[in-house]
Parts: C-alpha cells; structure tokens; sequence
C-alpha cells in the first residue's frame, strides 16, 4: 500500500507527511479501496482488512492504485469541506472584514476537480477496458425506428 499511500500525499498536497500519520491515511485508502472495487473491476482480485487497514495482495495494478488513490483524496477532502464549512465565517465590523469563506470555496474548487477527473478516468476505463474480447460501447437513446 507504500505506493498508493505515495500518490495520495501527493495528490493532497502532503508530501513531507506533515498533515496526516501514515495510519490515518491507511485507514482511508483501504475504504476507498472497498468503494472502487464496487465501480471498476480489474484482473487481480484483492482481500480488504478493515480491522487491520490492509490491503492484500499488495497492490500492484496502476489502475487500481491510482483510482483507490484519487478516491481517498475525494473522501479526505470531502471531510475537510464538511469542517470548513462549520468553521467559515464573515465578520464585518465598519471598513474592517474579516472573511473566511474564501477557504471553503476554493476546497470545493478543488473537490470538483478531483470528482471530474475520477468520473472521466472511470469512463475512459470502461471504455478501453475489454470485456470478453468486446469493447464497452455507449449508446444513447434515438428517436428513429429503424437505425
């Protein structure tokens, strides 16, 4: 889990370690390992221990530790929104402002950001994914009878 773990301090802007412990953040790659083995599937079937927060075999399949990895991030962030939120106010007292919602609105920014690419990166694996020899195929509905 060292390289998932990697990706996502990178991806939330912790590279030296200094916001979150390495357990901390385990513990949340390993739930959103659960959530993204629900929307993809990839060749190697892995064990998840939520008591444990492990994932085995190690994960070795770059799209699965790149999906759990922006997922995590999705879930860290989601959680950071719900206490800035609580914590943003705007004081204005004459000329003087005193504004915090700044904050929350460029983590939203970023949230968004982070939620687009997951949707474009897990339609660009449907699609290239081969299913039985077929690749996926997105149709959209038609109003003519005969095609």
């Amino acid at each position: 889990m060292n390289e998932i773990l990697i990706i996502l301090r990178v991806l939330i802007n912790d590279v030296l370690g200094n916001l979150y412990s390495d357990s901390d953040l385990n513990r949340i790659i390993v739930v959103a390992a659960g959530l993204v083995k629900q929307e993809i599937s990839v060749d190697i079937v892995y064990t998840l221990d939520y008591n444990s927060f492990l994932i085995s075999p190690e994960p070795i399949d770059e799209v699965f530790m790149n999906f759990t990895a922006l997922k995590a991030a999705i879930i860290l962030l989601r959680g950071e929104l719900k206490d800035i939120s609580t914590n943003s106010f705007k004081i204005t007292d004459g000329p003087s402002t005193i504004d915090t919602t700044s904050r929350y609105s460029s983590s939203r920014g970023v949230l968004d950001d982070l939620l687009e690419q997951y949707a474009l990166d897990k339609v660009s694996y449907s699609i290239n994914n081969s299913i039985g020899g077929y690749r996926a195929i997105i149709t959209t509905p038609t109003t003519q009878n005969e095609i």
